[in-house]
């Protein structure tokens, strides 16, 4: 079985988990089309063997309360919690939600877009980076193409001055593997991060997609990351999937797309890296 490491889920009940004010109007329909939580809850132990929720801020914000209300309620879930990394209280509160059952780190993503990088390295987002040392937690970072290279290069500061902190990046750290065999995109850059023994890299079903849209081999591509990182630092989790599909028929392409690799490859991807990094 799998464990997704990157389950994003939404629920109906806007009484107690209301949408975040200050968000973009959602679309009629958009969040009850979303991954529900119930229905992953009915995947996890029977298809899923764990999952890792990571907040959805396009309906949340920064209100991490469904996540880790489920989190605390199901031992096979673990959160991924999101703060304001660029206000001073941001340490406080990252460490509050750090205490919480099955919190298992911080998502660090641009708050929007052209924002600087404050959000990762700043001042403020270092309280942020000392809760997780002091937890022992995961970072979880995201890097969108237009602030991947100057994101890559103030993480490479961060993996230097905590060590200690498990650090996961998103959608093999956003590189262009458009560009095909056989490097896939991976650069000098990421090959700086990659020689971090604390750094894993995380791919999804964008990742799939992609390397679909561009008739890539799938066991080429993933080779490419598993020559750099090792087998043992890569994990899978769905992300965003397209419209109509269940967060348990992604889990399923996954397996079917990786179904090339050699066994033991193939678990470590999809589920034994996950379990050791989050304690599963």
């Amino acid at each position: 079985m799998t464990i997704d490491c990157h389950a994003l889920v939404a629920s109906s009940d806007i009484a107690r988990y209301p949408i975040a004010e200050g968000v973009p109007a959602l679309k009629p329909g958009e969040l009850e089309d979303f991954p529900q939580a119930e229905t992953l809850l009915d995947c996890v132990g029977d298809k899923l063997s764990g999952a890792v929720l990571v907040q959805r801020g396009r309906f949340y914000g920064n209100d991490n309360s469904l996540i880790c209300d489920l989190a605390a309620e199901n031992p096979s879930l673990r959160a991924l919690c999101s703060v304001e990394t660029r206000e001073g209280g941001c340490g406080r509160i990252a460490g509050e939600l750090l205490a919480r059952r099955n919190v298992s780190g911080l998502r660090f993503m641009e708050p929007e877009k052209g924002a600087d990088i404050s959000w990762l390295a700043g001042e403020n987002a270092r309280h942020a980076w000392n809760a997780l040392a002091a937890k022992g937690a995961i970072a979880d970072v995201h890097f969108f193409p237009w602030n991947r290279a100057e994101g890559l290069e103030a993480l490479a500061g961060l993996l230097r001055d905590y060590p200690e902190v498990p650090v996961l990046i998103d959608n093999l750290a956003s590189c262009g593997i458009e560009q095909g065999a056989p490097d896939f995109g991976v650069d000098a850059a990421v090959s700086e991060i990659a020689e971090h023994g604390h750094v894993a890299l995380k791919f999804s079903a964008m990742t799939l997609g992609r390397a679909n849209k561009e008739e890539l081999e799938i066991n080429e591509l993933l080779g490419r990351f598993i020559a750099l990182l090792g087998a043992e630092r890569i994990v899978w989790g769905t992300d965003i999937i397209a419209p109509g599909t269940t967060i348990l028929a992604a889990n399923e392409q996954a397996q079917n797309a990786l179904s090339a690799l050699d066994e033991m490859t193939r678990h470590a991807l999809l589920h034994g890296n996950a379990a050791q990094l989050f304690g599963f």
